[in-house]
């Protein structure tokens, strides 16, 4: 089901009394607002995730992205080299090794400002290729644009309105409901996370009341020595 940047300008418009005049400075603001919160959804909760491939060059060690990225997960081993484990590093670890090693198989990497790929050493041959996960920085939509189009899942709709409505609030200077909406936005980022680990079959496995099954705990877990 489609649900456009409109729709979701008007209904906070209708809930915070903000202009929802496209010509209006409010209005600019909510289509801001909005897009940030589909990011924010996106960076909380890694409800998407891509894998982007590089190919490298022999002694180039960084490389533009073709699209930007808001969190890397995880980095796969190379074809080339399957027991080379490629370690994630934090920008300034990444920006000190680059000056401190010469050429030969990648075993560090790093993202900078979201768009910079940063490998050491750099590679000593044309053949190599990294591929990593990880959270995409979604497009921007406008106007007519449905939402869901930039991969967010249709469950995350409501965790977006409470971000914009919390921004809304702030805008106004209403601290208390602004508060209110950014602690619904926390509680929605967290049904996500459960339905993310629900689809992929990972759930708490149901506790047993009563006698364990463990021979090693011949007690009862449901009650209590008295004092």
């Amino acid at each position: 089901m489609a649900f456009t940047l409109n729709q979701l300008c008007l209904r906070a418009s209708a809930l915070t009394s903000l202009s929802d005049d496209p010509a209006s400075p409010e209005r600019t603001l909510m289509e801001e607002w909005a897009n940030e919160a589909i990011a924010k959804v996106f960076q909380k909760t890694q409800c998407v995730i891509t894998n982007v491939t590089v190919g490298l060059q022999a002694g180039v060690d960084e490389y533009e992205l073709d699209r930007g990225v808001l969190t890397v997960i995880e980095v796969a081993q190379p074809i080339t080299a399957p027991s080379a484990r490629i370690t994630l590093l934090n920008s300034r670890d990444a920006i000190e090794r680059k000056f401190l090693t010469g050429t030969g198989s990648v075993r560090y990497i790093a993202v900078l400002g979201g768009n910079l790929l940063l490998v050491s050493p750099a590679p000593d041959n044309d053949d190599a290729t990294i591929t990593f996960y990880a959270v995409p920085l979604p497009d921007v939509v406008t106007a007519t644009d449905d939402i869901f189009v930039t991969g967010l899942p249709t469950y995350g709709q409501r965790a977006v309105e409470c971000y914009l409505n919390a921004r809304c609030f702030e805008h106004m200077r209403d601290y208390q409901m602004s508060g209110k909406w950014d602690s619904d936005f926390e509680t929605e980022c967290g049904r996500i996370n459960i339905t993310i680990r629900r689809q992929a079959g990972r759930t708490l496995a149901a506790s047993r009341v009563g006698y364990p099954d463990r021979i090693s705990t011949p007690s009862r877990n449901d009650t209590y020595p008295s004092v």
